[in-house]
């Protein structure tokens, strides 16, 4: 394995692979399963907030989803304040079963899982 030197003033060297020439790219073996943790902590952050009721549970599902606001209004065929309205804490046991179930569609969960 090559250690890498920095000079003052050279600014960093190029990445050299074992046969000496230089790499395009290094990943480690380990980079895909740290993004994979890194989003699981990520999306359970958002589902905590959601269970403290600091956000409502279609906010953290629409997030998780990578969605925004817009996208969720298309996909759900509303209009993007009508999911704003929907987003605050509170507002699902409110929803008529037919808003619920295009949200839980568009967001491909159930139902149940936007409570």
């Amino acid at each position: 394995m090559f250690k890498m030197t920095v000079r003052a003033g050279s600014g960093p060297q190029p990445l050299l692979s074992e046969s000496g020439s230089p790499s395009s790219s290094v990943v480690s073996p380990n980079a895909t399963l740290l993004a994979q943790e890194v989003k699981a902590s990520i999306q359970s952050q958002y589902f905590s907030a959601a269970d403290r009721g600091e956000i409502s549970r279609i906010r953290a599902w629409r997030i998780v989803r990578g969605l925004d606001q817009a996208a969720l209004a298309v996909r759900a065929q509303m209009t993007q304040p009508e999911v704003s309205r929907a987003e605050r804490p509170g507002q699902v046991a409110r929803m008529k079963g037919e808003t619920l179930k295009r949200i839980a569609q568009a967001l491909q969960v159930k139902i149940d899982d936007l409570f």
